[in-house]
């Protein structure tokens, strides 16, 4: 158990996040959402939770996506 003084505290942390994931979405049928949640727990037993949202930017080539590939639409 770690006791903290009163006041602002800050505990920085670094996050490896898995190659490939999809990026942050929000659409009518679904969505893809990323968040981190902590909770700090007082000796009375009183708990503060917190969540923060992050987006996630994962680019991607549309040059390499064969069904982007084909024509969409004719001319007349």
């Amino acid at each position: 158990m770690i006791i903290l003084s009163p006041g602002v505290h800050s505990f920085p942390f670094k996050l490896g996040l898995p190659l490939g994931l999809p990026s942050t979405f929000l659409g009518k049928h679904g969505w893809v959402q990323y968040y981190c949640k902590t909770a700090l727990k007082e000796p009375s037993g009183l708990t503060h939770k917190n969540q923060q949202v992050f987006i996630v930017m994962n680019p991607i080539d549309l040059n390499l996506e064969p069904a982007l590939l084909m024509v969409s639409f004719k001319k007349n």
